[in-house]
């Protein structure tokens, strides 16, 4: 782990609690982004380095002044290197946790590439998987996002 690695570890050490103590005192509404990403009828799925350390799609939240579709390119850049012109949306969830209700749309994006590159501190891990043979460990938003994948494929 490198400076700035240990940097970033340190300051979430003492964010998160602060964080989750305002959570609970002004209940506020989070946005999100999630990235299906296919390749050879397989998805990635990446394994998180903080929080909870499950696997989930790349993804995460929306910044201020910023559309959906533009943090999901940011994030699937981010988390996996992976730099699109156009994402294809799929639809939305929403969820309540850690005293906060999310709102999380889902974007889709067919690939002929495999290659992904994380950075072993967000990211700590990553595999293209089969939709019905998905590692352990998932992250509870998998079931709401695969959801939405399904009816998207449906359609």
């Amino acid at each position: 782990m490198n400076f700035n690695q240990k940097i970033k570890k340190l300051y979430y050490f003492f964010r998160n609690p602060i964080y989750k103590t305002y959570c609970f005192i002004f209940r506020p509404k989070s946005l999100g982004v999630k990235i299906v990403v296919e390749n050879n009828n397989k998805l990635l799925m990446v394994r998180i380095g903080y929080a909870h350390k499950k696997f989930t799609f790349p993804g995460g939240g929306v910044k201020k002044k910023e559309s959906f579709e533009e943090a999901a390119k940011r994030e699937l850049e981010e988390e996996v290197g992976i730099k699109t012109a156009s994402l294809i949306e799929m639809g939305e969830y929403t969820s309540e946790s850690n005293y906060k209700k999310n709102i999380v749309k889902c974007f889709y994006l067919h690939t002929d590439s495999s290659f992904v590159k994380i950075d072993n501190f967000e990211i700590i891990e990553s595999g293209w998987y089969d939709s019905g043979k998905f590692p352990e460990n998932l992250s509870l938003a998998v079931l709401n996002i695969m959801k939405v994948y399904q009816e998207f494929k449906n359609k």
